[in-house]
């Protein structure tokens, strides 16, 4: 067996010189430029216009733009921009998933938003390809098979259909599961910390992607092919690959007389079990070591949002209904595995309509045959692990449509944080385009697939026959030879009529410009291609080409639809809003949009509050708060799309301003209702309705008067029927258990007009006030009091307090002039920093030690 520490070996990013020509493999660098120029060709779209992304219109628009706005527009002012003051009474800006602290930021403070988008997009689809063909390369995979799989996967249905839905996260987040399996195969290969230390830096900038719920399916994957390979004989202790990409030791392996070593096995045979018990105990070790590591590099984003989550309405959602929500429908996992055959968009009872793009896991249609074929022909110790990791994948992405998701979910509730499991087809096909690569490789170099003509045959029969049956059926039936009526068959084949020869001219017309008719094509010439390189050998590698083109014409039709645009005008509200706001909102009040507006890419930059955010972790105290304020369940999640239903609310938190595409009459009779009492229109700039509410709680003011409540319930009944005023400041007993406060420190004075405050300054970070009291008093800001926030006053630290139940900060100042600053820095950002900056340090320090201990080692022949 291998020794657990192997001399260090650097890995060369270009062959030997005694390579032979013939035999030399592309480089890194020269796939990395290959996949950049395919990733190109796949997005030209979005590259060669003016117009920015749209998607479906949905989150890009809603979500994304205006927070990577806001982040980036803050950092070119270099304000690391923790919170976000525009959201509700204020949240942390890192409590989102943005990606703040990831490098690739940068593209942001260079390039517009809307180019950095674009940019963003690109570079991380070339990172999956890229990586993609460099870890299939690591089991012998030849160029072409390997780039099919990584065109399967890094350009696949799961790709663009979030691409689509605006879920640019996501795609950052994806782009590093082959990275992470790459180099977690060579930590488990090579035996030596280099790679287990540079595996834990990589997952550190997974960490950084900010989409917590993709890093768990890519540490899940990783361990649970590790468990499958090691336990069921792994062949990584007994044919060490070594980084020149030769087997140093691996006398065990014994290749068949019908194959040609046309890949590395996934398994070996006659791994004793001692042997497949340590190696098992070994990646459960490395992927310890990764995870702390990783953990510790970035435990400044992650301790702050740790924090931020405990006190948040979403901590507390952990319940089976929450964690199945959007779950890959059980009739339906073959409409998402292949969309152009059963049907993309189906409006089916079962079907989950507009998030149709959660589940979508199609890995293309010659990828899917690969898989067929390996399942029937390729020996069982070449895919094994990967087609259980298909069936356990596909299960957790149904969700609640099998018992194994809430089996899953008891044995991990960690799960139940999240929701979508239909993501986890993410790693179905990941597995998917890996076995096609396999296979595709294994028509190249293996002499069995010529031996064996019968099992192909039959194969590639049964499939061609399959689905010609059910076009025969839809061409005699009355209803449309469509994707949508295949599904249809196996739900109720009564709905489609009765047959009728006379349809069948008409039908085939209509199958004929159709995408199932594109599907049927593909099929028919990657069945032709398969069948051709048994009887023309010298030719699969040409026909391998042409497997790999097929591939990617069909996955690069259905990406097309998803790459929508708009003009960049559909994105901002124009100049002359942004003036005339600026002009009248001296006070600092908030600013809310109707649905209808949505959100909008300078929205937040100028403090436009409706920016997104429904997954943003919205403190509890205050989701409580508002809920019962309006009558609603207090655990009622609280959403921005919801809170226009919150109008009376709004008067608490300094709402000032309501900016509408429409007139209010036109909302629903409630909503006109709700904010007739408040709101009138002021004046229509530029074709938007701007409403205004003077009698509103200003965004700071000054109180003498506190009046203690029972409880927070009372508060919360009080508020249904009145506002807070200047004269009406509450404290709750939750409020005065939090902070030391005697209310005979207030002077109790009546309100007096030459007192006033100011806001001078308003930063993301930052909030300073200019304050003139005739007595003692609170000073208070309309703000959350979240963990995090100091207050000084005149340069010296006082006590923040929290009042009127945690909706708003104070603090308690004598009479006289003074400057207020508040300010917004966790102690577990300092705390993280530290530990971040050490473990980075050390695991630098250890690899460079390394690098130049193996560059000093003499060179052996």
């Amino acid at each position: 067996m291998a020794k657990r520490n192997r001399k260090f070996t650097p890995p060369p990013l270009a062959p030997s010189e005694a390579t032979p020509k013939k035999a030399r493999e592309l480089t890194a660098w020269q796939i990395f430029f290959i996949s950049l120029g395919i990733s190109a060709l796949f997005i030209g779209a979005l590259l060669t216009t003016g117009e920015l992304l749209w998607g479906s219109g949905t989150d890009i628009h809603t979500y994304q733009f205006p927070h990577r706005d806001f982040a980036f527009s803050w950092l070119r002012e270099g304000i690391w921009p923790l919170w976000n003051p525009y959201i509700f009474s204020g949240v942390p800006f890192q409590t989102g998933v943005h990606p703040l602290h990831y490098p690739f930021t940068i593209l942001g403070l260079i390039f517009s938003t809307g180019l950095e988008i674009k940019l963003t997009v690109w570079l991380h689809l070339t990172i999956a390809l890229t990586f993609t063909v460099l870890f299939l390369r690591l089991f012998k995979i030849k160029t072409v098979p390997a780039f099919l799989g990584g065109i399967s996967y890094a350009l696949s249905g799961f790709a663009f259909s979030h691409l689509y839905a605006g879920h640019i996260d996501i795609i950052i987040s994806a782009a590093y599961l082959p990275v992470m399996m790459y180099f977690f195969e060579l930590s488990l290969r090579e035996k030596h910390l280099f790679w287990t230390i540079l595996a834990g830096l990589i997952m550190a900038l997974t960490l950084f992607t900010g989409h917590y719920q993709i890093i768990y399916m890519i540490i899940l994957l990783m361990g649970t092919l590790a468990m499958l390979r090691t336990l069921l004989g792994s062949n990584i202790a007994i044919s060490q690959l070594s980084i020149k990409g030769q087997l140093t030791s691996a006398p065990e392996i014994r290749e068949s007389p019908q194959e040609d070593a046309a890949a590395l096995p996934l398994l070996a045979p006659a791994v004793p079990g001692k042997t497949r018990l340590f190696e098992a105990l070994y990646a459960l070790e490395r992927l310890v070591i990764i995870g702390l590591l990783s953990g510790g590099v970035a435990l400044f984003q992650l301790l702050p949002m740790s924090e931020a989550s405990a006190l948040a309405n979403r901590s507390v959602v952990k319940d089976l209904a929450f964690a199945t929500s959007f779950g890959t429908p059980k009739l339906n996992w073959l409409t998402y595995l292949a969309p152009d055959i059963f049907g993309g968009t189906a409006n089916l009872p079962f079907f989950a309509g507009w998030s149709a793009w959660e589940g979508q896991g199609y890995f293309g249609i010659i990828a899917l045959l690969l898989l067929i074929v390996a399942i029937a022909i390729l020996p069982w110790r070449y895919h094994l692990p990967l087609i259980i990791a298909i069936i356990f994948t596909t299960l957790l992405a149904m969700g609640s449509g099998t018992p194994f998701f809430k089996i899953y979910f008891a044995i991990d509730p960690m799960i139940g944080r999240f929701r979508a499991p239909s993501r986890f087809v993410m790693l179905t096909a990941f597995c998917g385009a890996w076995v096609a690569a396999i296979t595709l490789n294994y028509f190249i170099k293996a002499k069995l697939f010529a031996k064996n003509k019968k099992p192909l045959f039959i194969t590639l029969g049964t499939v061609i026959l399959l689905f010609l049956g059910f076009i025969l059926f839809l061409l005699a039936n009355k209803s449309a030879p469509t994707g949508e009526n295949f599904v249809r068959l196996f739900v109720s084949p009564r709905s489609l009529g009765r047959f009728n020869g006379a349809n069948i001219p008409e039908a085939i017309i209509s199958f004929m410009s159709g995408q199932l008719f594109i599907s049927f094509i593909f099929i028919l010439g990657a069945a032709a291609a398969l069948i051709a390189g048994l009887y023309l050998p010298k030719y699969r590698y040409i026909l391998a080409i042409l497997l790999l083109l097929l591939s990617g014409i069909d996955l690069a039709i259905y990406a097309q639809p998803k790459l929508t645009t708009q003009p960049e005008k559909a994105f901002g509200f124009s100049d002359k809003l942004v003036n005339y706001l600026n002009a009248n909102n001296k006070n600092q009040a908030r600013i809310m949009t109707s649905p209808g507006l949505k959100a909008v890419n300078n929205g937040a930059a100028h403090g436009i509050a409706h920016d997104g955010g429904y997954d943003t972790l919205i403190e509890a105290d205050y989701n409580t708060m508002a809920n019962m304020a309006m009558g609603y369940d207090k655990n009622r999640q609280l959403m921005l799309m919801t809170l226009f239903n919150y109008g009376p609310f709004w008067q608490n938190q300094s709402v000032a301003w309501l900016l509408s595409d429409v007139p209010i009459n036109r909302y629903s009779a409630r909503q006109s209702q709700l904010f007739s009492r408040y709101f009138t229109l002021k004046e229509k700039v530029d074709g938007y309705y701007v409403y205004h509410n003077p009698d509103v709680l200003p965004r700071a003011y000054i109180s003498h008067k506190v009046e203690k409540v029972a409880s927070a319930e009372d508060l919360y009944s009080r508020l249904v029927k009145e506002r807070i005023t200047p004269e009406k400041v509450y404290l709750t007993p939750e409020d005065s258990q939090k902070f030391s406060f005697d209310l005979n420190e207030l002077s109790n004075a009546e309100p007096d007009s030459a007192e006033e405050v100011k806001i001078t300054s308003l930063t993301p970070n930052r909030a300073v006030l200019t304050a003139n009291l005739k007595s003692s008093g609170l000073i208070i800001m309309s703000d959350s009091p979240f963990p995090g926030w100091q207050v000084a006053v005149n340069g010296q630290k006082a006590d923040l307090l929290s009042i009127n139940g945690g909706l708003h900060r104070a603090v308690l100042v004598p009479a006289g002039s003074h400057q207020i600053v508040f300010n917004f820095w966790p102690a577990s950002l300092t705390i993280g920093l530290i530990v971040s900056l050490l473990t980075l340090l050390l695991a630098i320090i250890c690899l460079v030690f390394w690098a130049l201990k193996a560059k000093q080692a003499p060179k052996t022949t």
